[in-house]
């Protein structure tokens, strides 16, 4: 094959891929608005209390409310610990909890509302992160949404 066919051949390639064409018959038909999400922190589910998870976690068990209850603070204080020399939690089934930094960065600071707003540098930090485990991912995945939480994800 020479180079002036080769040369050819990806011209009329691309000119094939880049031409302006009719869209597809489905972008024609007539489509609703589409409709805006709520923000992340407003699409919440029910919250289970941390009491009745202590409760459950009792009766699971077989132990005393109150056994359980000082087991679970005991385990919540090892993990903040952990986190506070800036180690990895694996959660088994469950996921990973990790820290990590998140870079300084330029931000802007709105004075209160009053005067102008200003640009600030914002300093470095740690965050937590979370990834969930691959088991606990495929049973979110296989749970079925149901046409009400639907609803609720949307502005209305």
């Amino acid at each position: 094959m020479s180079r002036v066919w080769i040369r050819s051949l990806w011209i009329r390639l691309i000119n094939k891929k880049y031409r302006r064409r009719e869209p597809p018959f489905y972008y024609m038909k007539e489509t609703k608005e589409k409709r805006k999400l709520k923000p992340i922190f407003m699409r919440k589910g029910e919250i289970r209390s941390f009491h009745s998870i202590k409760l459950a976690t009792a009766k699971r068990a077989d132990f005393r409310f109150e056994d359980t209850e000082v087991v679970i603070k005991a385990f919540l204080e090892t993990m903040i610990e952990t986190f506070d020399d800036k180690k990895f939690v694996r959660l088994p089934g469950i996921g990973d909890l990790y820290p990590v930094i998140k870079p300084s960065r330029v931000g802007t600071n709105l004075n209160g509302g009053k005067g102008k707003p200003t640009k600030m540098i914002v300093p470095d930090r740690y965050m937590l992160r979370f990834a969930a485990a691959g088991s606990m991912k495929e049973k979110m995945y296989e749970l079925p949404i149901l046409e009400e939480e639907l609803e609720k994800m949307y502005r209305d």
